[in-house]
């Protein structure tokens, strides 16, 4: 599976104004779901509402997914937890996808702290992919791998920086699971030219036990 941040729908120039969650699930043959985080009126009257999120990419059928808001201030911009329930190879997973706050530590402890007690409901394995906007020394990120299974801290090597792509020096791109997920390889993915100002991280995991080997690639 795949997350994704900064997805547009008909959103601004920078994409065409593209439905890229439409345009992915059509080229790439997979299950998407598009968790709207901002929607805006449309640039010209009749065209679509212009919206701004998040994307989960399956390669399983997505059985239900919601996408809940998470705290702002007044000035903060929406952020939410994506959420998509999938069954991979008959070993049912919960996968989250969130971007939190750029600006304001406060307001982005605030979100991670909120995803805890969101998640602390999902009884089965679980994977959290995001843009968290903090280094691992941060409060924000201390408080998820306080309470998370850090991928990278699992099977990473080296820093782990994702950002900026042309010349990374910080982590703050991460893949969290829950305790009953094995986490077999972490990787950062690099790109000529880059894909985007973030590189993205990719996590082989096992959930199901060994017998029932279920490998899921969740790329950030």
């Amino acid at each position: 599976m795949v997350g994704l941040q900064e997805v547009d729908r008909h959103w601004s120039r920078r994409s065409g104004f593209a439905d890229q969650p439409s345009w992915l699930a059509g080229e790439l043959g997979k299950h998407v779901v598009y968790g709207v985080n901002v929607e805006a009126e449309p640039s010209r009257p009749g065209e679509p509402r212009r919206q701004y999120g998040t994307a989960i990419v399956a390669r399983d059928p997505i059985v239900e997914w919601d996408n809940t808001p998470l705290p702002r201030s007044g000035r903060g911009e929406q952020r939410r937890l994506l959420r998509a329930r999938i069954v991979v190879d008959g070993v049912p997973l919960t996968v989250y996808n969130t971007h939190l706050q750029f600006g304001g530590r406060g307001e982005r402890l605030a979100q991670a702290k909120e995803i805890l007690r969101l998640l602390a409901g999902t009884e089965e394995p679980f994977v959290l992919m995001g843009d968290v906007n903090a280094t691992p020394r941060r409060a924000a990120a201390r408080v998820l791998t306080g309470m998370l299974s850090d991928a990278w801290a699992q099977a990473g090597r080296g820093r782990g920086h994702t950002f900026p792509s042309g010349r990374p020096r910080r982590r703050i791109d991460y893949v969290f699971t829950s305790a009953s997920v094995v986490v077999r390889r972490a990787a950062v993915v690099t790109s000529e030219p880059a894909a985007s100002d973030h590189l993205p991280v990719v996590a082989e995991i096992v959930v199901g036990g060994e017998e029932s080997e279920s490998a899921g690639r969740s790329e950030l």
